[in-house]
């Protein structure tokens, strides 16, 4: 088993950085994706903040969780609204990517093991009780 949860990353915004870890998925996403989130495109997201451009990272990152916790807050629509975003313009928190490699690892079928020198093809003999070996043009063998 392996529990996963936020962890501190380096957030810059207006040329500070501190290391900050968010509460929530939304917050840890807004943090990991300030930028991005901040953008007066992402309205929808509902993680953008009103003049942004006036706070300093401290008070920006405090309405970021102010909003998320405010019963206003929708998580579905946050989640419908990310779902139409392009993901390769974003990034997934990385507690979630390492949780989801580490799922990947364990149910990921193992990989097949390599074949014998010779191959199922070349396999003969075992006796007088072993199967007929079948020639490449599918008649068998004597």
């Amino acid at each position: 088993m392996r529990v996963a949860y936020q962890c501190r990353t380096d957030v810059t915004w207006g040329g500070d950085t501190l290391s900050l870890a968010g509460r929530t998925l939304e917050e840890a996403f807004a943090l990991e994706n300030l930028d991005w989130c901040q953008h007066k495109d992402r309205k929808p997201l509902q993680l953008r903040i009103a003049k942004n451009d006036e706070k300093d990272l401290c008070e920006l990152a405090n309405r970021i969780h102010k909003r998320v916790q405010a019963k206003s807050f929708s998580k579905t629509d946050f989640a419908l609204a990310l779902l139409a975003e392009d993901p390769a313009t974003w990034v997934v928190p990385e507690y979630i990517a390492a949780g989801l490699r580490w799922l990947e690892a364990e149910i990921a079928p193992p990989d097949p093991e390599p074949d014998d020198e010779e191959g199922a093809e070349g396999v003969t003999g075992g006796g007088p009780d072993a199967p007929a070996a079948l020639e490449p043009d599918g008649e068998v063998a004597a």
